[in-house]
């Protein structure tokens, strides 16, 4: 995957009718060297769906979540297995909406991420603050809580990007300053200079252009916005754009 990677979670959204035709409209908004820079991740019912869609174009599809078995009594997950069987050789593991909603711990999210990246999958690692944690100035101290993993898995830096998201700020409409996103990014980058990291949190095509500025910001993982394929294709363009590759 070339940088910057533009990445769309699209979340529990879409059916597949939908799918295809966003589908067809985002591939028809972009020169076809755009794409090439492009990430979606559907719902697992239309993985298949969406990666017959782009076919014909160098997008990535990618899981929203992946188990750490290859196979077992685990009701409702899905395997690396499952997802390589199908094709898709990316997952995102650790978003916010995971470890808050449906109470992930650390514990559970470090065995995704070791599961996805020994079974050979290409991973999306999320990380972020609560409000509560960045007002008691606990940032740099949780995203190096949540990073501490890294240390057993050195030999798979290659297969994964970091998309910093503080959790305030998701579907939340509220953006970071700039200068809490170049603390933070330049904080990882300075621990791990060889892994790629993203912004995600409230971006839209009003926001992109000064996320993309910072020098330490290689992409964007772009939530609500991306369900709209004329809103996405323009947050694809600022993108390039500001990074010089279009």
């Amino acid at each position: 995957m070339n940088l910057p990677l533009i990445a769309a979670n699209w979340k529990m959204n879409l059916t597949e009718e939908e799918a295809v035709s966003w589908c067809q409209k985002f591939v028809s908004a972009l020169p076809s060297r755009a794409l090439q820079y492009v990430l979606i991740a559907p719902p697992f019912t239309i993985l298949k769906t969406v990666l017959e869609s782009v076919v014909s174009t160098p997008i990535v599809v990618a899981a929203q979540n992946c188990h750490w078995e290859e196979k077992g009594a685990f009701t409702g997950e899905i395997s690396p297995n499952h997802l390589k069987d199908i094709k898709i050789c990316w997952s995102i593991i650790g978003h916010s909406e995971r470890r808050h909603i449906f109470k992930e711990d650390q514990e559970i999210v470090n065995k995704r991420l070791k599961g996805a990246v020994q079974k050979k999958l290409k991973v999306i690692y999320c990380i972020g603050e609560k409000l509560e944690e960045r007002k008691e100035n606990k940032t740099l101290e949780i995203i190096k809580n949540q990073l501490k993993i890294f240390e057993e898995l050195k030999d798979f830096y290659k297969n994964i990007t970091i998309a910093y998201e503080p959790v305030w700020a998701i579907g939340t409409g509220v953006v970071a300053e700039k200068e809490q996103i170049e603390e933070v990014h330049k904080e990882i980058k300075k621990i791990y200079p060889e892994i790629p990291v993203l912004y995600g949190g409230s971006v839209n095509e009003e926001n992109i252009e000064e996320i993309m500025k910072i020098k330490e910001v290689d992409g964007a993982l772009v939530g609500g916005a991306s369900l709209n394929p004329e809103k996405f294709s323009k947050i694809v363009e600022i993108s390039l754009k500001v990074k010089g590759v279009l």
